[in-house]
């Protein structure tokens, strides 16, 4: 049960405690993260801003999941994008033909999640910040009560400055006791400034480019123009500005930070630079990132090459002409030239003996673009594998897998993070896995650990956890305290007793899980590297499978193959026993039909068996299917299989070449 007193008495603390409340829609995440993004910067400089929201990996319905990570916040603050096209209950077909004719439409309204957070943030007295996207209408009843933040969704950055504005805005007056007296000297500077604390914006003797350029963007982001302009004149005027370029490379980021957060930059201004510095990668990196923020990416994909080629050194050489190739992928450009840059780049890297993992980090990156899940994973488990210490990327694997409901992986890569790195949400996306894979006591555990960290989406799924009986700790809490009573029930020592069996069986769980796990990584990583290899000078001819000859036909890079075997039938269920007397049925033919795409010297293929006659519609197909992974052997005379990537257990085999 929510305590409604303590969040009124959160009002009075002298913090800003944020929730932040989003739609999780595919469509939206690119501008949710914009925001977020923000949110984190604001943190670092705001000492007394902090905020919540929730991820993805939630398990519970909305009314439980927003109680908990609304407790003892005091701010909330809505990003309400876009999600239906409403019209009032009045609007007939002749405002309808009116609105096209006139070119008006119906508003948008953000997502009912959305509106009840709002709701809710009402009830419990908190202070509002709507973000609404331009032609959402405000939630119903707000109309002329709340002040809102319009922003366009091509360039959410451009009201930035405004929400960092509000957030100071709206701060307890116990945030500034400390720089009563520095206010006093500058009454005439607005009430939405910077942290109290001036020290981040005070240029000190061993500052170099980077400490400026974060010291200005934070100047940029709560729209302190004259720590802005106090900053450029400060760094112009060292001697290191003379070094190396930075002097235009000061003047590149200046300008393209100002784009970023909408305060009057000018493209016109980087592509000038451009032009009288045109040996500065600085600058064409800058202004590829410039037309990147404006989604123009065949532009963006221009700048970073130019970039790439202007750089000295290899890796980065090899980071922006990577840039360059997803730019062009996002573009929408030819596969054919995406595949020769792609060759460029991979013979580049061989060349100068660069990590291969800046190459497969590019095309992990392309895998995302064409939303190419698997490839995705294949290509973090080689960057895994060429860093086995990246955590970053391991928490994303396994956050993949388990979007995928690949769940027993997923625990795998969270449960490889080590104790020491594992962040607060990795401790609760691990407890949401454990739970999915039906291992209640670890999942409360991990939701503790995240809990110590002040995790409150972990705390509300802890919660959860009470509810539904499954919080093994705080069970032997109660345990424990109960068997120092003087009066015992019986069942209390019957429940300590299933308190360790529990224990001692999800343990054993999870070493059968790891083991298997392990067994399924390893074919990944094989398959990472089959995809990664030349493709096969040939994969068509005859096979045999467990079951039958196969005839398997390549036509582009879709793989096709087809047998035939036979089943015998028994009337009782006796497989082949022969009864005397007894009329056994004729075998049945079955097929066996593999459909797919080839990669490199792999195939991602779905299995399809039936009887014959029996053949599944284009409907069922999508239902009776199996996902089979193959894996070409170097001398190509065998394919290792796996068969149901999305259960829980997996098939192997191998088929071998006949001619």
């Amino acid at each position: 049960m929510l305590n409604v007193s303590r969040h009124f008495e959160a009002l009075q603390m002298n913090e800003i405690k944020a929730f932040v409340g989003h739609s999780f829609t595919a469509d939206d995440k690119d501008v949710v993260d914009r925001f977020t993004a923000i949110f984190n910067e604001i943190e670092k400089l705001h000492p007394s801003f902090s905020w919540v929201h929730a991820e993805s990996a939630e398990s519970s319905g909305i009314d439980e999941k927003v109680l908990a990570l609304f407790s003892e916040k005091n701010v909330f603050i809505g990003i309400c994008t876009k999600r239906e096209c409403v019209v009032p209950i009045d609007f007939s077909l002749k405002d309808h033909i009116l609105s096209r004719l006139t070119n008006n439409t119906p508003t948008w309204k953000t997502s009912d999640w959305i509106i009840q957070e709002i709701g809710l943030a009402i009830g419990l007295g908190y202070k509002l910040i709507l973000l609404v996207e331009s032609g959402v209408r405000l939630p119903g009843g707000l109309q002329g009560s709340v002040e809102y933040i319009p922003f366009e969704r091509a360039a959410p950055e451009r009201s930035f400055t405004k929400l960092a504005q509000m957030i100071s805005s709206i701060a307890p007056s116990k945030m500034v006791v400390e720089s009563v007296a520095a206010q006093s000297a500058n009454e005439s500077e607005p009430a939405a400034t910077p942290p109290s604390n001036s020290d981040w914006k005070t240029p000190k003797p061993e500052w170099r480019l980077q400490d400026y350029q974060f010291a200005f963007r934070g100047a940029l982001v709560f729209g302190d123009k004259a720590a802005e302009i106090d900053l450029d004149k400060k760094y112009l005027a060292t001697a290191e500005v003379n070094e190396d370029e930075n002097r235009t490379k000061w003047v590149a980021f200046r300008e393209y930070e100002r784009i970023l957060f909408g305060t009057n930059g000018s493209i016109q201004v980087l592509k000038q630079l451009s032009e009288s510095n045109p040996t500065c990668a600085a600058v064409f990196e800058y202004l590829a990132k410039s037309f990147l923020e404006f989604r123009q990416f065949s532009d963006a994909s221009k700048y970073f090459k130019i970039a790439s080629d202007l750089v000295m050194d290899q890796k980065s050489k090899a980071r922006l002409f990577g840039d360059s190739i997803v730019m062009l992928a996002k573009a929408k450009a030819e596969s054919s030239e995406i595949s020769v840059a792609v060759e460029k780049l991979k013979e580049y890297i061989c060349e100068n003996e660069i990590d291969k993992y800046e190459l497969f980090v590019v095309m992990r990156r392309l895998a995302e673009v064409n939303r190419q899940s698997y490839e995705e994973i294949a290509y973090m488990q080689l960057m895994l594998e060429c860093d086995p210490s990246d955590t970053k990327t391991r928490f994303l694997l396994a956050f993949e897998h388990a979007q995928l409901g690949n769940d027993e992986l997923a625990v795998y890569h969270y449960n490889m993070i080590p104790f020491a790195d594992r962040n607060p949400i990795t401790w609760n996306n691990l407890g949401v896995a454990f739970d999915k894979i039906k291992l209640p006591a670890m999942s409360v555990d991990a939701y503790r650990m995240a809990r110590k960290s002040g995790e409150t989406l972990a705390m509300s799924n802890l919660a959860f956890k009470f509810l539904s009986a499954g919080f093994l700790a705080e069970a032997k809490e109660v345990i424990d305290d109960a068997m120092k009573r003087t009066e015992i029930h019986g069942n209390i020592p019957r429940a300590l007793t299933l308190l360790k069996e529990q224990e001692a069986n999800e343990s054993k769980l999870l070493e059968e899980i790891i083991e298997r796990s392990a067994k399924v990584n390893a074919f990944l990583i094989n398959y990472g590297y089959a995809i990664f290899r030349k493709p096969a000078r040939s994969m068509e001819g005859s096979w045999k499978d467990i079951n039958c000859e196969l005839r398997i036909s390549i036509l582009g890079k879709s793989l096709s193959a087809e047998g035939r075997y036979q089943k015998s039938i028994n009337a009782f269920g006796l497989g082949g026993l022969v009864v005397p007397g007894l009329i056994h049925p004729a075998p049945e033919t079955w097929i066996v039909e593999y459909v797919g795409t080839v990669h490199g010297s792999a195939v991602e293929a779905m299995q399809y068996t039936y009887k014959d006659g029996d053949q599944p519609s284009l409907l069922s197909r999508a239902s009776t299917g199996r996902k089979t992974f193959l894996i070409l052997s170097e001398n190509e005379m065998e394919f290792q299989c796996m068969i149901d990537l999305n259960e829980q257990v997996k098939s192997f085999s191998r088929i071998s070449r006949i001619s």
